[in-house]
Formats: C-alpha cells, sequence, structure tokens
C-alpha cells in the first residue's frame, strides 16, 4: 500500500531544476530504480545520501535544490517543491518499514508533523495515519 503510494507521488514529481553540484531533486527522481520494483533494494551509496539528507531536514528544517557534492554546505537557498517533500517523506516512511530503520521513520513523522520550514508542508491525513499506523509494525519488532 504504500508503496503504491510512493510510486503515485514518483509520477507527480516535476521536473527537476538544473544545478551545478548536488542536485537533491535529481537525486529524488534518480531512485526510480527503487520506486518503481517493491523487491529491490536501495544502493548503499544512495541510502547514506537519504540519511543525510535526513539531517538536512531535521537540523536546519529546510531541503533545499543544492547542495555541495558531500552535502555538508547549502549552495542554493531555493526550497525543493511541495512534490518532493511529500516524495520524500513517503520514501522514508517505505525505507523505515524496509529496513526497520527507526531513524527513517523519526525523520518521516516529523516531516508529518510539519518540521519543514521550507518548503512548508502539509501532509495529507490519509498519508498521515498510513506512515503512523507503520508504527505497529516497526514496534513489533522489538518484542
Amino acid at each position: 500500500m504504500l508503496h503504491k503510494d510512493l510510486q503515485r507521488a514518483y509520477r507527480k514529481l516535476p521536473v527537476a531544476r538544473a544545478v551545478t553540484n548536488f542536485s537533491t531533486e535529481e537525486f529524488l527522481k534518480s531512485l526510480e530504480y527503487f520506486v518503481l520494483q517493491s523487491n529491490v533494494s536501495v544502493r548503499t551509496n544512495d541510502l547514506l545520501i537519504i540519511d543525510k539528507l535526513c539531517k538536512k531536514i531535521e537540523v536546519p528544517k529546510r531541503l533545499v535544490i543544492e547542495y555541495s557534492s558531500d552535502l555538508s554546505t547549502t549552495l542554493n537557498t531555493t526550497a525543493v517543491t511541495v512534490e518532493y517533500a511529500v516524495f520524500i517523506t513517503l520514501l522514508l516512511s517505505v525505507l523505515a518499514q524496509k529496513y526497520n530503520d527507526f531513524k527513517f521513520y523519526n525523520t518521516a513523522l516529523k516531516l508529518c508533523d510539519g518540521c519543514l520550514l521550507d518548503p512548508h508542508l502539509t501532509v495529507p491525513v490519509e498519508m498521515q495515519k498510513t506512515i503512523i499506523a507503520m508504527s505497529t509494525q516497526i514496534l513489533s519488532i522489538l518484542e
């Protein structure tokens, strides 16, 4: 169910805006190999980048279109579009479920709570319910 939502969100992504260095939008669009096939794992390097994007979401509370190649520096203060913010919320939820990763789940919940200052994101109630319902599955791992 959640993976289908991710696929729908992926199809709604606008064309990535051109930048010189690391492009958040181009990176998220490059995850097509994972989005379109639910039985495929995310490449290790891509997981490391997603982890760094989680830090960008949680600390400065902004997700912009361009960072330095190692994602340490914001190079463009233009925020990603809301479609990309919705997509990364669903992506983190799917990854949390697939890899039993509480960090991804925690960041997805923060996005649902509206932690991003830019772009401002209002997650639809049905999506919030689906993501929160995952907590039962994830917490059952601890038992």
